[in-house]
């Protein structure tokens, strides 16, 4: 997987938002978990990013799959939390 441009400007500032909040959790004993869906995400046709329905730099109106094509990437993200959640479950029990 590659990312250029906006992609991995946007990649970037969430892995290092990630990483702030990771540091200050850790002060009051939280810890976090990344829901990393940029791989998958890339890999279908519908997952991409857009900028509310507009490319950024051309003034021309394309659908906002992210948020409005169902069974969609929402739905992908959601069988991936719900098993990160049962490894989670899965792996307190044995503590």
């Amino acid at each position: 997987m590659r990312l250029e441009g906006m992609y991995l400007e946007m990649y970037l500032t969430q892995v290092e938002e990630l990483k702030a909040a990771e540091k200050l959790g850790r002060k009051r004993g939280l810890k976090f978990r990344l829901l990393d869906t940029t791989e998958a995400m890339v890999a279908r046709p519908d997952g991409h990013p857009s900028y509310y329905g507009k490319w950024i730099d051309e003034d021309v109106t394309i659908p906002d799959c992210v948020h409005w094509c169902l069974p969609g990437p929402i739905d992908t993200w959601n069988e991936f939390l719900l098993q990160m959640l049962k490894m989670e479950g899965d792996s307190s029990l044995g503590q």
